[in-house]
């Protein structure tokens, strides 16, 4: 156990048998604790929102000034979802090249099952075959627990 567990063990133990000066200074530790995290919260929040007013503010400047062929900001500032209620920001999207080289290939793939999806509904909707129709509502359901993978994997229906 590193040195600085063993520290705050053995004071909690001792605040917890009664001891006011260890009580005290547990208290204090706590409440230290708690101020610096919510501080890093506060500017992790604060943060978040300049930076996806910023980034929304230069995205329609580009826009305006016909630049389309423009990288995209990472993370792109729809992606950043603040909740001022709670004081929580979450980033749905990629927030690095090497995530939005992953994201890309997802939304690919995920666009590609989607069509064959299609062709496979259309084609249970023609067959006759019992055999067949089982082996292709099976293959449907594996296409859809893929889609169900890609949507996971982009944060697609989730809270």
């Amino acid at each position: 156990m590193p040195m600085i567990q063993a520290v705050v063990r053995s004071m909690a133990m001792k605040a917890a048998k009664g001891d006011h000066r260890s009580q005290k200074l547990f208290s204090e530790m706590i409440a230290a604790t708690t101020s610096a995290r919510v501080k890093d919260q506060i500017a992790m929040f604060e943060t978040a929102i300049d930076y996806k007013n910023s980034s929304t503010k230069e995205l329609e400047r580009q826009k305006k000034l016909g630049l389309t062929d423009l990288p995209e900001p990472l993370p792109h500032p729809d992606h950043v979802i603040i909740d001022p209620r709670q004081g929580t920001v979450k980033i749905i999207g990629p927030a690095t090249i090497e995530e939005k080289v992953k994201w890309d290939k997802i939304v690919e793939l995920r666009k590609f099952i989607e069509e064959q999806l299609v062709l496979l509904i259309e084609e249970i909707a023609e067959t006759k075959d019992p055999k067949l129709l089982k082996a292709l509502r099976k293959r449907l359901g594996n296409l859809r627990r893929v889609i169900e993978k890609a949507n996971r994997a982009l944060g697609i229906g989730e809270d």
